[in-house]
């Protein structure tokens, strides 16, 4: 295994709280890994990414030059992170807030879900983040939903754990809502 993920952002949207979450996770798996969270200075409304590396043998950078993998939970990712992406990559839109129109879906494997809208139906808009971690993980096979899982309650630490729940109902519901998107593409 060695994935190179990079998840797209704004302020407030939690791409940084993902990206901690794969690292844990990851670390809980005995992978080598590290997370480069990069981010503008406003607080809220500026741009705000994490690049993670997970891998079966030591990690030679920390910075990701070419992803195997993409989550965009904004439209302004997108034209900011998409040409860092390999041929081929798999990506996860968040359709609530990434228009189908600027997605520029060449050469890559994705799914658009309303990760925005979904994250409301389990009772936290906030968790849109834990939504597209949930649906990546039916894209890609290396990165089970039970390491996330398994991951939270370290990742939220006792001062956070009140929203255990409702981040694990968010990852559930984005793996089941990229199965169904992934069931009714074409092949």
């Amino acid at each position: 295994m060695h994935l190179e993920i990079v998840i797209g952002g704004i302020g407030g949207q939690g791409a940084l709280t993902a990206g901690q979450l794969l690292a844990v996770a990851g670390m809980q798996q005995g992978k080598w890994v590290t997370n480069t969270p990069i981010y503008s200075p406003e607080v809220r409304g500026g741009s705000s990414n994490a690049l993670v590396v997970m891998s079966d043998r030591p990690v030679g950078s920390m910075m990701v030059t070419q992803s195997d993998v993409g989550v965009f939970l904004a439209h302004q990712s997108v034209p900011r992170l998409l040409p860092t992406l390999k041929p081929g990559a798999r990506v996860v839109y968040n359709s609530t807030l990434v228009p189908a129109d600027s997605r520029r879906l060449h050469d890559v494997a994705h799914v658009a879900i309303p990760a925005t809208d979904l994250a409301t139906e389990v009772g936290d808009v906030r968790g849109a983040n834990m939504v597209a971690l949930g649906a990546l993980t039916e894209l890609e096979e290396e990165l089970p939903l039970e390491w996330l899982v398994e991951a939270l309650p370290d990742m939220l630490g006792p001062r956070k754990i009140r929203f255990l729940d409702v981040n694990k109902a968010a990852l559930h519901r984005g793996a089941e809502a990229a199965r169904e998107a992934l069931a009714t593409m074409p092949s």
